[in-house]
Parts: structure tokens; C-alpha cells; sequence
């Protein structure tokens, strides 16, 4: 079986990678927070191993797939299943997590061929800007929450000093797969230099050790319209 599958998700041509992931190590050293907390060195990952199959979906169980009704025997409605920062912490070490993509059916952009495992990147098909996605395991967290553990690896990611940066980091979210009305959260960070600008949007899953990570780059000065459609055609599964 092929590690790369080409899935139409949510019939928006998702992309959806595949395999086990094997960490290579990037130390992010003792990043200090705050001062009353440390965090704890881990890993982000890079390097991807074959699986020799797929694992057959489990045999459906009818009463649990019935919508709930009402009294009336109408369909009730259900509330969106979002992943907060909060609720990461309930997942099982086991959850299975990726990221999917709907950059490769959109015109405005085209993919840029690489080899590297368990990342993948775009470019607009004007040059102006670029995309790039990097999935896997997080590494040792230690007691970090999953806000923070996102924000250490943005730290790691783009080398600014973690004191520096926190004051600069907002909160964002992206679309969940299984639900449209729910979202993923994320922490992000956005910098720009005159017509140059960058974010980084990341969402750390301590519980589960792994983590998701996007990248936009533009040398057009629309880096905040470019991202808002990269992030809106980026969908987050949780299993």
C-alpha cells in the first residue's frame, strides 16, 4: 500500500497522508514559559516508515450510528464537536490524528515535488506565496498543556526566544473533518516586513504526542488573505 492517498475530502480533493511516523530529534532546550514553569525538551519529527497495509474499519454498530431524536421523534440537533486546548487533554494516547488538505484541487496553487515524509507545500501559481504542512509525533511533553506545548513548538520552529514570542501569539482554529460546524483549535503567529510577511499556525496534541504545523509565506503584501484561505482549506481528523 502506498503511504500517499489521494482522498476526496468533503468533496474538496483532501489530501490525506498515511504511515507511521519515526522522530528525528530537534532539542527545543528548556524554554522557559514563565517563570514559574519550565517545559520539557522533546522531539519534532520528520522521517516517515511504510506500513505493510491498511486496518479494516471497525463493523458498524447501528444503535450507536442512529441519530438521536426528540420526543416527537424528530432528529435532535447535535453541538458541534470542537477541539479545544482544554479537551485535548481527554484524548487516549492511541487517537488517531492527521491533516488534509484542499490546496491540490484549488487552480491557484500548485504542489512542489518533495521526498521529505510527512511534509508537503504549495506554491501560488503567480509565485507570490507558499504553503507548507509538516504532521507527527510531538516528542515528550512532559506536564505541558496542549497550548503549550503548541506554543513551544512554534518557538522551535521559528527559533524566537519563547519569552519574546508569547506576548505575539493568538489563538486560531482549523476546520474538524468529521464535523463542518466544529473547529480544531490552534495557537499562530504572524510577522511582516514591509511587502514580506509569515504565519505559523500549530496544534499540539499532548495527550495524543503528536502535532500539526502550517506554514504561509507571501512576498505580495496579501499574506493575511492568502492565510485565511490556506487555513479555511485545512481540515484536522480525529479518531
Amino acid at each position: 500500500m502506498s503511504n500517499e492517498l489521494d482522498m476526496n475530502w468533503l468533496n474538496f480533493g483532501w489530501r490525506l497522508s498515511t504511515g507511521r511516523i519515526a522522530p528525528f530529534t530537534r532539542s527545543l532546550g528548556s524554554l522557559a514559559m514563565n517563570a514559574q514553569r519550565s517545559l520539557h525538551v522533546f522531539v519534532l519529527v520528520a522521517a516517515l516508515i511504510g506500513v505493510s497495509g491498511c486496518a479494516a474499519s471497525p463493523p458498524s454498530d447501528p444503535a450507536a450510528d442512529a441519530a438521536p431524536t426528540t420526543a416527537s421523534g424528530e432528529v435532535a440537533p447535535t453541538e458541534p464537536t470542537d477541539m479545544s486546548f482544554a479537551s485535548g487533554a481527554s484524548l487516549h494516547p492511541d487517537t488517531t490524528i492527521t491533516m488534509g488538505d484542499a490546496l491540490g484541487s484549488d487552480p491557484d496553487w500548485k504542489e512542489v515535488p518533495s521526498e521529505a515524509p510527512g511534509r508537503w507545500s504549495y506554491e501560488r501559481v503567480d509565485d507570490t506565496c507558499a504553503a507548507a504542512f509538516r504532521k507527527g509525533p510531538l516528542g515528550d511533553a512532559g506536564t505541558m498543556t496542549d497550548r503549550e506545548a503548541s506554543d513551544a513548538v512554534i518557538a522551535a520552529t521559528t527559533g524566537w526566544d519563547p519569552a519574546s514570542l508569547e506576548p505575539l501569539l493568538n489563538d486560531g482554529a482549523f476546520p474538524r473533518y468529521e464535523d463542518p460546524d466544529a473547529v480544531v483549535d490552534h495557537r499562530q503567529f504572524t510577522y511582516s516586513v514591509n511587502d514580506a510577511g509569515y504565519l505559523i499556525a500549530v496544534r499540539a496534541f499532548a495527550s495524543a504526542d503528536y502535532s500539526v504545523i502550517v506554514t504561509v509565506e507571501c512576498d505580495s503584501g496579501n499574506l493575511e488573505e492568502v492565510a485565511r484561505d490556506v487555513l479555511s482549506k485545512t481540515a484536522i481528523s480525529i479518531e
